[in-house]
């Protein structure tokens, strides 16, 4: 495997750039399942996608680097294109958020209704929503 390296600042906690963990990347795999303005594109991202900082404040936000000479820019409606909720094991609501800045994926934000600390949810236990389309 190639080492990662980049001139890009580098994110929340100042992490070097990393590859997603198998459970970061099936939340984001569960996030583009549905139908949205510029979805195709965002999964044409994720196998350029690199893990560049994270938060430190108890919960397991992290920011997203995309390799944009490898993958086109998403044609998003705003900001957040889709969004996650559930619940974390104590039973308190929890909010999953993909950021899309100028057309890349940039930061997948997680966090608990209570703001208390939590870890990557399992996308099974997740309900998607969408302000630009209908989500199954």
């Amino acid at each position: 495997m190639e080492e990662l390296t980049d001139p890009k600042p580098e994110g929340l906690g100042g992490v070097p750039l990393r590859e997603l963990t198998a459970k970061e990347r099936a939340v984001l795999e569960f996030m583009l399942q549905p139908d949205f303005p510029g979805r195709d594109e965002l999964r044409q991202q994720l196998d350029v996608t690199r893990v560049c900082g994270e938060s430190g404040r108890g919960d397991p936000t992290i920011d997203l680097y995309v390799d944009r000479t490898s993958a086109p820019p998403a044609p998003v409606k705003r900001r957040i294109p889709i969004e996650a909720r559930g619940r974390d094991p104590d039973g308190i609501g929890l909010e999953v958020l993909l950021h899309v800045l100028d057309g890349y994926m940039s930061e997948l934000e997680v966090y608990r209704e209570d703001s208390g600390s939590t870890t990557m949810p399992n996308p099974d236990g997740l309900a998607l929503f969408s302000l630009d389309e209908r989500v199954d």
